[in-house]
């Protein structure tokens, strides 16, 4: 359940990030935008921090982490 809410919120910050340059010409839907999306993005990253990454070091080997860790890097180094 908790993977499931945070893909959901993922998609729902794309979304509501792909909303924002429409609304850019009127100052007070911009504003009620970026605030209701910082809302989100705040309780997402608490979220992950709190409760997936507890998940995560509390089940994964250290091994296994440190593996996962390299392969997200080299990932990130080939510019995806």
């Amino acid at each position: 359940p908790l993977l499931d809410t945070l893909i959901t919120e993922h998609a729902e910050m794309r979304t509501q990030v792909e909303t924002l340059e429409p609304a850019a010409t009127e100052a007070e839907t911009l504003n009620a935008q970026l605030k209701a999306f910082g809302d989100l993005l705040e309780r997402h990253v608490r979220c992950e921090e709190r409760e997936l990454f507890a998940l995560f070091e509390a089940h994964l080997p250290e091994d296994e982490a440190e593996r996962l860790k390299n392969a997200i890097a080299q990932f990130i180094g080939e510019g995806r």
